[in-house]
């Protein structure tokens, strides 16, 4: 399984420039049934009730496909499209072939204005063109071969067509600039009804083009934030209909302030191997009529913690423990993420991080700003785990909606292992034996591992 590549805080906030990245979706529903011979496009956003997708629709799917990559964003990427008055409408994965593969794509080069150009240090547009290529090159090499580009010469010959616009891009308001659109979302799935020998629809997908602005009102847009873009809008272009509720993702809906990074998340890359490895028309979810039913309670279940019967087991690190029963775990480059639902919809969360510093002191001067800024302190405890020395220091963010613990544990061999959990306060009473059920059952082993 690939290794996730998260940092201390899974699904912590960045920086985000206030640019809604838009999308174009016009077209309506075909008026006819699932199960009619007529194609069917996806339903418009706003013709339906709104249905939030939760983590009881995600662990139901989850079952019935064990080999899913986490974590993930899959249930915002899926087409919706109507079934029937009484099961309400159904969701489904949506993408291109692999026999669409390698799919020839035409980026046409931008013609800027000298109105917008820099008279003293002019652009060349074939700047843009390569990086516009590279983000290609980018979803191939992280899709794993699952997608594949071919550039061709002239629009005629493309299946897609990356369209980049030397003009300043549409403002629909006064704090909002939409840098890049894909033509004709909406209509890129159609279903042709169920398919007889599988629990999944007949689709078929395309989408013909996308835009992407070079410039905006304080002038030419940089290589490097057009690469952004184009990274975005062609995630649009491979299947997915919304966004990622993530912040830090490069298909949430606002662009990322991550001047020089054009590396996708974890999240971004693991959602899109499922889309593709998945079969496509796979159904993940009907949607009730009515809507979204009411949200699962907060909180951990009735009765006393239970965990998992087996140990997640981490040789390169040199630690084992044991996660409430049922938590989704993932491995990450410097330990363990767990919690009791996905990253966009949970209550609680429980994750351990191994460090190279040789004490706690050093590692906190490191850390302290980005961990504690903005929240306000409940205790700062030294505390022994394992016989180890350690600090165990609680904190609540400004709203006091949310609680963190932190335990800084000192290893001995030059490294420190953080735990760290999280909860709303309103439950965090009953949510701390959860965490000290587990953090019971941590082994540290020496760093050469067990």
């Amino acid at each position: 399984m690939r290794r996730a590549r998260f940092g201390l805080r899974l699904g912590h906030s960045g920086w985000n420039w206030n640019w809604d990245w838009g999308r174009v979706a016009g077209g309506l529903a075909a008026a006819c049934l699932m199960s009619g011979g007529c194609a069917q496009y996806a339903i418009p956003p706003d013709s339906s009730p709104v249905y939030n997708p939760d983590r009881r629709d995600y662990a139901t799917f989850r079952e019935a496909h064990p080999g899913l990559l986490e974590p993930n964003y899959l249930p915002f990427m899926l087409h919706r499209f109507r079934e029937d008055p009484v099961r309400g409408d159904v969701l489904v994965v949506c993408r291109w072939e692999a026999g669409d593969m390698p799919l020839p794509v035409h980026i046409e080069r931008p013609g800027i204005p000298d109105e917008i150009q820099d008279e003293f240090h002019p652009v060349d547009p074939q700047i843009y063109v390569e990086r516009v290529a590279h983000a290609l090159q980018t979803w191939e090499g992280e899709l794993e071969a699952l997608v594949r580009f071919r550039l061709v010469a002239t629009p005629d010959e493309a299946r897609l067509v990356l369209r980049l616009r030397g003009e300043l891009a549409p403002r629909p308001s006064e704090d909002v600039q939409v840098l890049g659109t894909t033509s004709a979302l909406l209509e890129a799935c159609r279903s042709r009804g169920v398919d007889p020998d599988a629990e999944r629809l007949r689709v078929s997908f395309a989408v013909p083009e996308l835009l992407i602005y070079v410039a905006d009102r304080s002038g030419l847009l940089t290589p490097n934030q057009v690469e952004q873009i184009a990274l975005h809008e062609i995630g649009h272009a491979l299947g997915m209909m919304g966004h990622s509720p993530i912040s830090t993702d490069f298909m949430y809906r606002v662009i990322p302030d991550r001047p020089g990074i054009s590396q996708l998340s974890i999240e971004d890359v693991n959602s899109f191997l499922n889309l593709y490895q998945l079969p496509n028309g796979t159904r993940f979810a009907h949607v009730p009529p009515g809507g979204s039913p009411p949200p699962p309670p907060p909180g951990p279940p009735s009765g006393s913690p239970m965990l998992s019967v087996g140990p997640h087991v981490d040789a390169r690190i040199g630690f084992e423990v044991k996660t409430p029963s049922g938590w989704i775990r993932v491995e990450t480059d410097h330990g363990l993420f767990a919690a009791n639902g996905p990253v966009w919809d949970r209550d609680a969360s429980f994750q351990i991080v191994v460090w190279p510093y040789p004490t706690i002191e050093q590692f906190l001067t490191r850390f302290s700003q980005a961990l504690f800024a903005d929240t306000w302190l409940r205790h700062r405890t030294p505390v022994v785990v394992n016989g180890r020395r350690a600090l165990q220091v609680a904190v609540e963010d400004p709203s006091g909606q949310l609680a963190e613990e932190f335990t800084i544990v000192e290893l001995g061999d030059g490294r420190v292992m953080m735990i760290h959990t999280q909860s709303p306060v309103e439950t965090q009473d009953q949510w701390r034996p959860w965490f000290q059920a587990s953090l019971a059952t941590l082994e540290i082993w020496p760093s050469a591992g067990r």
